[in-house]
C-alpha cells in the first residue's frame, strides 16, 4: 500500500475533481487504517475531513469514513471533533442496522472516553464492542477493543485483571498470527514487570516488541515502544541513555503528526525521573543528543541499552 500511495492521492484527487463524492469517501474509509498504521495521520485527516465535507448524506462509505476521522482526529490531539465523529458514526450505523459497523463505532467512542479518562465508562464501552465482534467472529478486532479494555483495568485500579487480560490477549494474538497486537500486548506487560521492578522479565518482552514493529515498519508502534524503553531506563537510573531514547521517540511522533493525549501520563512520569537525576545542563545535552540521531542509531541505542540485541 505504501508503494501505491501516490496512485491512491492521485485517485482521490481525480475523483474529487470530477465530483464523485461517494467513491471519494469509500475510498478514503477504506485507507484511514492505512494512514493510522503508517503515520500518515494529518494528511490522512485532511482527506476524510474533506471527504465528509462534500458528502453528508447518510450512507454507509459516510458511516465508514467518520470513524477513520475520529482515529485520526482523537491521534493528532483534537478530542472534541474525535467525540464528535465517532457519535455520529455510532447513530449512522444503527440507523443502518450494520452490527459490525456498531462494534467498530462503540470501539471509536471508547477510545475517546477513555481519553476524557472516564475509564468506567469506556471500560463499559470496550466491553460491549468485545462482547459484539466476538459473536460475529471477528477475532482481530475483538484482540484490538479487549486490549483497550485491559488498560482500563489498570486505570481502574484492577491490577491483576489487567495482567490476565493482557496475557489473554497475548496468547489470542500469537494464535491469530496478528503480530501488532502480539507487540502491543508484550510492550504493556513489560511496562508493569517496570513498574515492579522486574527488568529481567520485562526486557525480553520490550525486545520482541520492538523487533516485531520494526518487522511491520509501523512507525508510530516504533516510537511508541520506544517511550518504553526509556521509561524502564529511566526506572533503572540510567537517566542520560533514558533521556535520547525519549527524545528521539518524541521527535518521531512529531515527524508523523501524532499527539495522543493518552501517552501523556507516561511521558510526564519518564520526564520527572529523568529530570531527578539529570540537572538542567546534562538534560539539555542529553535531549539534543537524542534529538540529531537517526532512527536507526535510536534504536541500536535501545537495544543496546538494555544488553539485549
Amino acid at each position: 500500500m505504501e508503494r501505491e500511495h501516490d496512485n491512491l492521492r492521485a485517485a482521490l484527487d481525480r475523483l474529487e475533481a470530477s465530483g464523485e463524492s461517494e467513491l471519494v469517501l469509500r475510498m478514503a474509509g477504506a485507507a484511514s487504517r492505512f494512514w493510522y498504521l503508517r503515520g500518515h495521520l494529518e494528511e490522512g485527516r485532511r482527506r476524510l475531513e474533506s471527504a465528509l465535507a462534500r458528502d453528508e448524506r447518510p450512507t454507509a462509505a459516510r458511516a465508514k469514513a467518520l470513524i477513520g476521522a475520529s482515529v485520526m482526529a482523537l491521534n493528532t490531539g483534537d478530542t472534541a471533533t474525535a467525540e464528535l465523529r465517532a457519535e455520529e458514526s455510532l447513530a449512522l450505523h444503527q440507523q443502518l442496522a450494520d452490527r459490525w459497523g456498531v462494534a467498530n463505532s462503540t470501539l471509536s467512542l471508547a477510545h475517546v472516553v477513555d481519553d476524557r479518562r472516564d475509564f468506567a465508562r469506556a471500560n463499559a464501552l470496550y466491553e460491549e464492542s468485545v462482547r459484539v465482534f466476538r459473536e460475529l467472529g471477528d477475532e482481530h478486532f475483538a484482540l484490538l477493543a479487549a486490549y483497550n479494555l485491559a488498560w482500563t483495568y489498570e486505570e481502574l485500579g484492577d491490577t491483576e485483571r489487567a495482567r490476565a487480560q493482557h496475557e489473554d490477549n497475548l496468547g489470542r494474538a500469537r494464535a491469530l498470527h496478528n503480530k501488532r497486537m502480539e507487540a502491543a500486548s508484550l510492550q504493556r506487560l513489560a511496562t508493569s514487570l517496570v513498574d515492579e521492578g522486574r527488568f529481567e522479565e520485562a526486557t525480553p518482552m520490550l525486545k520482541e516488541a520492538l523487533r516485531i514493529v520494526l518487522d511491520l515498519d509501523d512507525r508510530l508502534e516504533v516510537a511508541l515502544i520506544l517511550r518504553k524503553f526509556a521509561y524502564a531506563l529511566a526506572v533503572e537510573g540510567r537517566a542520560a541513555t533514558a533521556a535520547q531514547i525519549f527524545s528521539r521517540a518524541l521527535a518521531l511522533l512529531e515527524e508523523i503528526g501524532a499527539k495522543p493525549g493518552w501517552i501523556a501520563e507516561l511521558n510526564e512520569k519518564t520526564r520527572r525521573l529523568i529530570g531527578a537525576r539529570l540537572d538542567e545542563l546534562a538534560f539539555e545535552e542529553a535531549w539534543g543528543q537524542g534529538r540529531a540521531l537517526s532512527l536507526d542509531e535510536a534504536v541500536a541505542l535501545a537495544f543496546d541499552s538494555l544488553g539485549v540485541r
